[in-house]
């Protein structure tokens, strides 16, 4: 079959030395580049005695090379504004190591960046320097990866890897892990290392790509030339292949010469990689067994496996569209299966006759609680398919599971998907392909590059077209599919007709065309009290019987559904008497680029015309001030469900599955948000169906028009209530736990999450708290849209018609129709009355739910909010504790006192926000303190003993709220970017101090986190390590940060970093011009109301607060203006000094979470 030719616009070429390299131009972003060294080696390739090997020199590229000391080459690198870790990094897996390298040419002379670059990524092919130092310091480097990668998902991928790959022959691939052997890594000697350096990593099995920005570096052909001048050999020319029209085979013929040794003319005695057989199970299927007690809740896995052939054909193409329609057919059948019915529990209880065991509006049983589909490669030549699903911790609920993933496929392949189903997968993939062939010119260098990899690793067996020609053959091949053709497909991918486990009653050797194709039945559980207890046999034999009953049964076919085509069943009516377009006023935001437009009904829009980012998509935001910060903790509870149980039960007359549908055709959402200072709504679409998104934003926010099904809360309260049930035992949790009640103190609505609250919710709680939120007074939203919008001729009659109307009902009817009059029993009536929460019980109502003493035992009292610290004193209002206290158990009662809401169900029938008179009403405060001290967790026993390790430290915002005029309420922004800088040189700092130095810790975090309007900013360290050295690294980290002593050079490479990222990421982001806007409207609108409130009777929008202006400045001051100002402003005394006052170490919190074993 003739292969597709080579996207025109790539230089691919061989030099004389074997070595392949890839070169394309890109301008996405500017002034960057990507950089890949490939090595088609890995783990396989290591012999017993050198098992962690490949991995082991790969961590040694970064120690030091032949041009580069110790440390040397990260620093210079960090000083062009490469980021290590994010922009230079590496990975090893089973069959090739990759090493990473973005590279900014902004400042400075952009050919030595590039010569600077491929000086780096030569060095790693065949200079990095294996020294006895390096050896010795890294050794507890990588045994500190191997400790943080430790864990349950790390034993249970052991143990399937040894059922799947070892039991069916492939013994390397189950044994040959890329971290290796710790007997290896621990007594390897640099003789070893440097001989297994030298054994692989040779041009002929090493890929260079470049991609990105080629202009400023003369053209690809002058880059072509750079790459020769630093890979070849000698000075001599290289051969390429032409790259206009040659096809991939040609790449492919040569790399297979390579590998059968044809180059050995030149070297003598090199070695062929490994033949590594795939695995093979004839003798029956595979069952899984993994029971591991830190798992948190139960799934089922059932994996179809096959042969990975790939050809760089137009026929692979038409297969790819074909397996994509198939897994999103399959997805879209068995999310419908989850979001139907009742779990087996529930059934069976209403058939024994106990009806409060009721909680949906449908009595036949859902077989699990959530589900999906995957496909992708387990290994480069082994393709796998897999359909997993959560279900339930009861025994019945795992055979349920088994039985409905089997079921499910039997249907598949006994009947295909119905004409619907296969319309809607093929609308949604029509508009994801068209959609990327509109922003073609937008495809990011990083993309181009992976692909690279991809056609290298493959030997040049994937298409390498271009991505507008590959994206037309989609295209084309999706109108050329069939039904018919996929149903074929689907019958053959998850036929289990067949399937047989091993040993099984009647089993036949498998008759496959295939060696390699079989299946696997996977069943992860946790062994936990409260768990059914099964053994592995127990549930092997037991899943052998649900499969003859499956055997034995007939396949029902699906059943067949209408399309649905619209979603505007219902809108407000009267569209005549709308004002007009000469009633929307509008102002520009010049430094931004954006318009101000204040609708009708006062409601105000941002928009910002950005195509050039993402062409054919629209996105928006939207707020209104006051959030969580004013409800109590069972209105959270109910708040934190709203979005997803408003997605599964529809909008206006459609339900969850219509609705559901409908977004997927229009690639569409509107959802809603929840905050701590301000409730939200977002969304995006297609710009072509921009009136669509409208639509569904104002019937989001018209009284009445979203439903709340009961059957849908059911679905997500068992969800949750699922995944909450073994939450209490998680060590990290309680580590969590003691950082907020330290950080916050125990104020309500930051608790987290309670079954008992889940389970009192009620629809009518759901339907009064969004109308709160949402409905009583969306006037009082600020919207943001960013994109690819139309010409303000055609966008403000679409924003006029459908948001231009919202509020304009009377208050009375809004209040009749959102909270039904004579309601007196309370928002949340269904919840209870809370009374005064001071006069509660002492230990809360975790102890009147009966949830006992929890994790909090031993400290004497059954509250979060106790437990031993040992040293600290309060902040921000009256200390929690005293040094070394335990906070009475009334501590938890007096929390309850921290928010406005608290007393407020039983008195006003309105609901929460209901003081809200205008939108710049100041959102209520959190009463929270900041106990500063050290405390130290022993939770739990584990066979890899990790310790970890997290400081918290207090940054309070400057006032934008509180301050009035005279201060500049931009200097929050000022101190952001200051802390972000400093973040940013902290952790460099120690990572080089802990990993390259003291060989204690693999990584380290440092990173500032703020909630949006709050007072106050935390910035969190983080880390972990061996137990026995905890104590040690803890005291260098404190010691590090108290002597915070930036260098110009280090201060200067914050600076670039930051500014590199800044253009790179940010200013062409949607996303980022989205909230850069959102967030300045919020700022403004905050401080508006405080201005209003010191001066009342003061009109609104006057003075220096007019909000087109204060808005543009301030969002500019972020974005556009950071690199030349805020960020000029960063030097090494700014950050030292930042650290200094921010940061101070004697008032922080210290928490260690050490292994019961550590004592």
């Amino acid at each position: 079959m003739t292969s597709l030719p080579l996207d025109p616009s790539l230089n691919l070429g061989l030099l004389e030395n074997g070595l392949t390299f890839y070169v394309k131009e890109n301008q996405k972003p500017l002034n960057a580049l990507e950089i890949r060294l490939v090595v088609r080696i890995g783990s396989l390739v290591e012999e017993e005695h050198e098992r962690g090997l490949a991995h082991f020199l790969e961590h040694l590229a970064f120690k030091g090379t032949r041009s580069f000391d110790r440390g040397d080459l990260i620093k210079r690198l960090e000083a062009c504004g490469v980021q290590y870790g994010q922009h230079l990094n590496a990975s090893t897996s089973q069959d090739h190591t990759i090493f990473k390298l973005s590279v900014p040419l902004g400042e400075g002379d952009p050919l030595e960046r590039l010569n600077l670059a491929l000086s780096v990524i030569r060095e790693f092919s065949d200079g990095i320097r294996v020294s006895d130092e390096d050896v010795e310091t890294e050794r507890g480097v990588i045994e500190e990866e191997r400790r943080l990668k430790a864990g349950p998902g790390r034993r249970i991928l052991e143990l399937w890897w040894a059922k799947v790959f070892r039991d069916g022959g492939a013994r390397l691939h189950a044994e040959r892990f890329p971290i290796g052997l710790s007997k290896v890594v621990l007594n390897c000697t640099p003789e070893t290392i440097r001989g297994f350096y030298a054994k692989w990593y040779r041009p002929d099995l090493t890929g260079v790509m470049v991609v990105g920005d080629l202009a400023k570096l003369g053209g690809a052909e002058s880059v072509v030339d750079a790459v020769r001048s630093a890979f070849s050999s000698n000075s001599s020319s290289s051969s390429s292949c032409p790259t206009s029209s040659s096809p991939s085979s040609f790449l492919a013929e040569n790399l297979e010469n390579k590998l059968e040794n044809k180059l050995e003319n030149e070297r003598p005695g090199r070695l062929l990689l490994p033949h590594c057989p795939l695995p093979s199970h004839r003798d029956g299927d595979v069952f899984v067994w993994a029971a591991d007690p830190e798992l948190a809740h139960v799934s089922v896995t059932l994996e179809f496996f096959e042969p990975l052939r790939i050809e760089p054909t137009a026929q692979e193409i038409r297969r790819d569209v074909a397996r994509r329609l198939l897994t999103t057919l399959m997805d879209q059948r068995v999310m419908t299966l989850a979001r139907s019915g009742e779990p087996p529990s529930v059934v069976a209880d209403k058939a024994a006759g106990d009806e409060t065991a009721v909680t949906g509006s449908v009595a036949w049983p859902r077989p699990f609680l959530s589900a999906g589909v995957s496909c992708r490669p387990i290994i480069e030549l082994l393709r796998c398919t897999g359909v997993s699903c959560r279900v339930g911790v009861l025994e019945s609920d795992l055979w349920a599971g088994i039985a409905g993933l089997l079921t499910a496929c039997k249907r598949v392949a006994a009947h295909g998907f119905t004409a619907n189903e296969f319309r809607l997968a093929q609308t949604k993939w029509r508009r994801a392909f068209e959609s990327q062939l509109a922003d073609k010119a937008n495809l990011s260098s990083s993309s181009i590059v992976d692909e690279c990899v991809t056609h290298f690793l493959h030997e040049g067996t994937t298409p390498l077209a271009g991505h507008a020609a590959e994206l037309n053959l989609c295209l084309q091949f999706l109108d050329e599919l069939q039904l018919g053709d996929v149903n074929k497909f689907a019958a053959s991918t998850f036929d289990v007709s067949s399937m047989r486990f091993k040993g099984q009653i009647g089993q036949q050797v498998h008759e496959a065309a295939d060696d390699n194709v079989f299946k696997v039945l996977c069943i992860q559980r946790p062994v936990r009290a409260g768990v059914d207890v099964i053994d592995e046999e127990t549930a092997v034999a037991k899943s052998k019987a649900i499969l003859e009953t499956v055997h034995a049964a007939a396949a029902e076919p699906w059943p067949t559904t209408e399309p649905v085509s619209s979603l505007v069943t219902f809108l407000p009516q009267a569209r005549a008497e709308q004002p007009g377009l000469a009633a929307v006023k509008t102002a520009p935001l010049p430094a931004c680029g954006a318009s101000e437009h204040t609708l009708s009904n006062g409601v105000r829009v941002c928009t910002k015309r950005c195509p050039e980012f993402r062409q054919g998509q629209v996105s928006f935001q939207a707020f209104a001030l006051g959030g969580s910060s004013e409800l109590t903790e069972a209105e959270e509870t109910a708040f934190c469900l709203i979005d997803d149980v408003a997605e599964k039960s529809g909008l206006g007359d459609l339900d969850g599955e219509a609705y559901a549908h409908l977004q997927a055709q229009w690639q569409a959402r509107v959802n809603t948000q929840r905050h701590t200072y301000h409730r939200g709504l977002g969304g995006s679409a297609p710009t072509e169906k921009l009136r669509e998104l409208l639509a569904m934003l104002e019937l989001k926010l018209t009284p009445g028009r979203q439903p709340f099904s009961p059957g849908a809360l059911a679905q997500c309260v068992e969800l949750q209530v699922e995944g909450l049930r073994f939450r209490d035992e998680q060590p990290e949790f309680e580590l969590m736990e003691r950082a907020r009640v330290m950080a916050f103190s125990d104020v309500p609505v930051m608790r987290p999450t309670r079954p008992d609250l889940l389970r009192a919710v009620t629809v009518d709680d759901l339907a009064r708290l969004y109308a709160a939120a949402f409905t009583r007074r969306p006037e009082h939203f600020t919207f943001v849209f960013v994109g690819d919008l139309p010409e303000d001729a055609t966008l403000l009659p679409l924003l006029e018609e459908h948001l231009g109307r919202l509020g304009r009902r009377g208050e009375d009817e809004q209040q009749e129709s959102t909270y039904g009059g004579g309601d007196t029993g309370g928002l949340f009536s269904g919840l209870g009355n809370k009374g005064d929460p001071v006069a509660a019980a002492p230990h809360g109502p975790e102890v009147a739910a009966g949830l006992g003493p929890g994790a909090w035992a031993a400290a004497g009292c059954s509250c979060r909010a106790c437990g031993p610290i040992s040293a600290g004193s309060g902040a921000d209002g009256e200390a929690g504790s005293k040094a070394g206290e335990r906070p009475s158990c009334a501590a938890r009662a007096k929390g309850d006192a921290l928010t406005n809401a608290t007393a407020r169900s039983a008195l006003e029938p309105a609901g929460p926000w209901a003081a809200r008179k205008t939108a710049f009403d100041p959102p209520g405060a959190l009463l929270t303190v900041f106990t500063a001290g050290r405390a130290e967790l022993r939770r739990g026993e584990t066979p890899e003993g990790k310790a970890s390790t997290l400081l918290i430290f207090r940054v309070p915002c400057p006032s934008t709220r509180a301050s009035g005029e005279e201060e500049d309420p931009r200097s929050w922004d000022a101190l952001r970017h200051q802390l972000r800088g400093a973040c940013l040189w902290l952790e460099a700092r120690l990572l080089r101090v802990l990993r390259t130095e003291k060989s204690l810790v693999y990584n380290v975090s440092a990173a500032l986190t703020w909630r949006s309007l709050a007072p106050q900013a935390l910035v969190n360290v983080t880390w972990s390590c061996e137990p026995a050295a905890a104590a040690e690294a803890l005291e260098v980290v404190l010691r590090e940060i108290d002597a915070a002593a930036p260098t110009e050079d280090e201060a200067g490479s914050v600076r670039a970093i930051l500014a590199e990222k800044h253009a790179a990421e940010a200013l062409t982001s949607n996303s980022h011009w989205l909230f850069w806007l959102l967030d300045a409207y919020k700022a403004w609108g905050s401080l508006q109301g405080t201005l209003q409130s010191n001066h009342r009777g003061a009109p609104q929008g006057s003075g220096t607060l007019d909000s087109a202006t204060w808005v543009d400045t301030t969002a500019a001051y972020n974005s556009v203006e950071l690199v030349a100002g805020l960020n000029q402003d960063l030097d090494s005394n700014s950050i030292g000094r930042v650290i200094k006052n921010s940061l101070p170490v004697k008032e922080c919190i210290a928490l260690s979470l050490l292994p019961l074993a550590a004592e």
